[in-house]
């Protein structure tokens, strides 16, 4: 009769220890969910800026709007891909939307290392003052030599445009539905404004 009542508080507190360390995992999970879509949103909304700012030729606004989300989204990539979220992420139906917004920090990563950072630094180096000449004409050189550049960008920027294509689908969760299809329509957009030039003659 000792025996078995000894035996008691021993499971009780093994399942006491299971519920706190579930607890932890939740709460650890929630809080990276949270801080990882925050920072998403924070570098999606300064890439529209950065792209609105190169279309503007605004080389210098460009760079610091690219400078900021490419911050956000080397916080969100590290969020999204620490142990807790990939296990969370493994788990069928349930983890749908941590497997989304995981994929998603790969492309929003992507897109701020391979293709705005290096638009950007183009940009500078094929300014209008370096690009045309006093008659209005066009420097074939510098056009030449950059031409390379541009053409690695627009492949970069079309490779994350297939990458995102083939970003599932949360099983739930609107609202991460919802930045999945805006920055499918961004990185779209991107494509195709850097492979017009690309293929100009």
């Amino acid at each position: 009769m000792s025996a078995s009542v000894s035996r008691r508080p021993k499971w009780a507190l093994a399942f006491a220890a299971l519920l706190l360390a579930i607890g932890a995992f939740t709460v650890g999970l929630v809080y990276q969910a949270t801080e990882a879509t925050s920072h998403l949103a924070a570098a999606q909304e300064s890439v529209v800026h950065a792209k609105d700012a190169l279309t503007a030729g605004d080389t210098a606004a460009a760079a610091e709007w690219v400078e900021r989300a490419q911050t956000n989204a080397e916080n969100a990539h590290r969020s999204a891909h620490s142990v807790s979220w990939s296990i969370a992420a493994a788990v069928p139906w349930v983890g749908s939307p941590l497997d989304t917004e995981r994929q998603m920090s790969d492309v929003m990563l992507g897109l701020t290392e391979r293709v705005l950072g290096p638009a950007v630094a183009l940009a500078k180096d094929v300014s209008p003052e370096r690009l045309l000449t006093r008659d209005g004409g066009f420097h074939l050189e510098t056009v030449r030599d950059n031409a390379p550049r541009l053409d690695d960008i627009a492949r970069d920027a079309a490779a994350l445009d297939a990458q995102t294509e083939s970003i599932p689908e949360p099983a739930y969760l609107t609202a991460v539905g919802d930045a999945r299809t805006a920055l499918r329509r961004e990185v779209a957009d991107l494509a195709r404004i850097l492979e017009l030039p690309s293929h100009t003659e």
